[in-house]
Formats: structure tokens, C-alpha cells, sequence
């Protein structure tokens, strides 16, 4: 699902091609292992969450209600806010910190780039680094209009198959420029701020081959972590990761636990197998989809598994922008839009009663 835009690299290239200077510290080293239906009406105005309602418990920390009354909740000195955007069909992900530190995990499609712009300007921050997951244009589009914001940041890109000459002029734009550019591997790790561990679980060699797309299959998968006093908050970002991205993830399962999953490619029927997500233990899936795209993301049966494990499902098509933020005391989830039943994410007969057999759990999975 490529939809390259000459337009949009025409702008990267010509941003790039500037003198970068003053390098924010991007500093990468070994990983030293894991610590610890129809659409419903909606209602106008920003949307908190007071929890996530599940389908049945999982053991996962509780979601605090929000204290405050209006706009994006204050984000404390020691916090950190995933905000995944509702940037139309493609992906692009803020990393949040309450020190100042941001990263921008993709950069959505060229059509939205206009709404990445805004997004970005409306923090009063700059972005410290840029990662692109993989060489799809759904997720580097609007690249070139974010590197044009502020100081030039660090690059982080997939040591990935080539996908053709528009990505190769984008990457050639990158390092002719002078900007400082990663090409991240299975266990690195990216210093963001303190508190926060930022690790790369894939890609890893050998290169995946002849699967359903290798760009996707060798893309960046990243695991967040956000550590309190007494609490260890994780993150799964997972790009377009393919069946076969999962099974070699599935090597170290204990490391791909999560409190919060971002669905990989959309919901596309291609992601998500059962022992991927059971591996996982998600309480909350944000799925990251246009509304009424021509791919029909994201798609019933995975959505059917993800309920099948207990997890909460939002979808930016559905709710809009999805922000959640961690601290002392826990997870808060705001929404964009509130949509009144969760069950329409796979119709009114929604629930594991309902799913096939092949899609129900084999055991249940608790964080300690």
C-alpha cells in the first residue's frame, strides 16, 4: 500500500539540501534487555477517558480519570504522553516528554502534512529526532514539511530493502545535507529523556525475504518504556510489521509485553496473529487508519483478535487524535472524539463468544 508523492520529496530534498547545524545528542548502543460495525455519533469536544473499558480484566494497571476540564492534560516533569495522530491513512506518532524532550515516530502521508505542521507547531517544542519506520510514502509523506520546523533534528531510519528510486532520493537528501542520520538495528537504544528507555527490536539480521513485503517485514519496531518509582509503563510501536516480523519477534516474547499496543499496518488482515498479540498483552490498541480508506482498514478479523485478548480498541478514524499519558498515577487516555460503544469496532455482535475458533485465546496472559 505505496502511494508515492513526487511532490512531497521534491519539498524534502529542497529542505534538506540546507546546512544542518547544532545536532540535538541522539546516542544509540546495545539493548541490555528489557527492565522489569458502523461508526457511533459522536460528541463534540475533547474526550477523556476516565478508564478503558475491557471486555474482561487482564491484571493491567488502571487508567486514572483526568483532572482536568478541558484541552490536553498537563504533562508533569517526570511524565510522558504517546500521542498517536489522526493523520488520515498512514502513521505518525508523538513521544512526549515532561522534561521537553519530543520525537516524531513517522510522518504520515504528503495529503496530511498540512495537519502534521500544525500538530507539530502547536507543541511550543522542538522534535529532538525523526524516525521512519520503513520506505512506505503513508509514513514518510509529510517528512519534508516536519524537517522545515525548528532545528534540524537526527534521523533514524530502518536498515531496510530498497523501495525504489523515491525513497532512495529521500535518503540520499538526508545524509547529503549533513543531518545525522541512524540506521537503527535490533538492540539499540535511543537516549529520549530521563525515565524514558526507547528500544529498537527490529529489525534484525538476516534480512526477512520473500514475504508479502519485505520493506514492511524489515521495518522498525520499537519498545517504550516509561519508568516510575514503583511502576514500569510500556509501549509497542510496531510500523507494518508482517506476519513474519511477529514470528521472529515472538523469539524473545517476554519483550514484547505492553500496556499498549499501536496495531501494525493500520489493522491490516496481514499483522496481529493470535500468539503475536497473546505475547503482547495489550490492554489498550490504537489502530491508525483513514476514515473509509480503499484498503478497508482496518480489517474485522484482526480487530476480533485483539478483542479476543482482552484489549480495549481506539481507532483515529473513529476518535480522532489518541493521546495517552503516564505517570504516578497511571495511564490516562484522551480521545479527539468519544464514540459510545467500543463493540463497533467489529459490529454490534462483537466479543470472543462471537469470534471463530481459530481467533479465540488459548490461555490468558497476566502482567505481574
Amino acid at each position: 500500500m505505496v502511494r508515492r508523492t513526487r511532490r512531497s520529496l521534491a519539498l524534502l530534498a529542497m529542505v534538506t539540501a540546507c546546512a544542518f547545524a547544532a545536532m540535538p545528542t541522539v546516542t544509540c548502543a546495545r539493548m541490555q534487555g528489557p527492565r522489569g460495525g458502523g461508526k457511533a455519533p459522536e460528541r463534540g469536544g475533547h474526550h477523556r477517558e476516565p478508564g478503558i473499558p475491557k471486555p474482561r480484566p487482564t491484571g493491567a494497571p488502571g487508567l486514572a480519570p483526568s483532572p482536568s476540564a478541558s484541552g490536553t492534560l498537563p504533562l508533569r516533569a517526570q511524565g510522558f504522553r504517546y500521542r498517536q495522530l489522526a493523520i488520515g491513512q498512514g502513521d505518525a506518532a508523538l513521544l512526549e516528554c515532561g522534561s521537553g524532550e519530543t520525537a516524531l515516530v513517522d510522518a504520515g502521508p504528503a495529503a496530511s502534512a498540512s495537519t502534521l505542521v500544525q500538530t507539530l507547531k502547536s507543541l511550543g517544542r522542538e522534535v529532538s529526532w525523526i524516525l521512519i519506520s520503513h520506505g512506505h510514502a503513508d509514513h514518510y509523506g509529510g517528512l519534508g514539511a516536519a524537517v522545515g520546523l525548528g532545528s534540524p533534528p537526527s534521523f533514524i531510519v530502518p536498515q531496510a530493502p530498497d523501495e525504489g528510486v523515491e525513497w532512495r532520493r529521500a535518503l540520499a537528501s538526508l545524509h547529503g545535507s549533513g543531518a545525522r542520520v541512524i540506521e537503527a538495528k535490533r538492540g539499540d537504544t535511543i537516549a529520549l529523556c530521563a525515565g524514558v528507555d526507547v528500544r529498537v527490536l527490529a529489525p534484525s539480521p538476516p534480512p526477512i525475504s520473500r514475504s508479502r513485503s519485505d520493506v514492511n517485514a524489515n521495518g522498525i519496531v520499537l519498545r517504550v518504556d516509561h519508568h516510575g518509582a514503583d511502576y514500569t509503563h510500556r509501549f509497542l510501536l510496531t510500523g507494518d510489521a508482517e506476519l513474519e516480523t511477529e514470528a521472529r519477534l515472538l523469539e524473545d516474547p517476554e519483550g514484547l509485553r505492553a500496556d499498549v499496543l499501536k496495531v501494525a499496518h493500520h489493522g491490516s488482515a496481514f499483522s496481529s496473529s493470535l500468539r503475536f498479540l497473546e505475547a503482547v498483552a495489550p490492554s489498550l490498541a490504537i489502530v491508525s487508519s483513514g476514515s473509509g480508506n480503499d484498503y478497508h482498514h482496518p480489517h474485522g478479523a484482526a480487530l476480533q483478535r485483539l478483542l479476543g485478548v482482552g484489549a480495549r480498541i481506539l481507532r483515529t478514524d473513529l476518535h480522532g487524535t489518541v493521546s495517552v499519558t503516564s505517570g504516578d498515577e497511571g495511564l490516562t487516555v484522551e480521545t479527539d472524539h468519544e464514540v459510545l460503544n467500543h463493540l463497533e469496532n467489529v459490529g454490534e455482535d462483537g466479543g470472543e463468544a462471537n469470534l471463530p475458533k481459530e481467533h479465540r485465546p488459548r490461555h490468558r496472559k497476566h502482567r505481574q
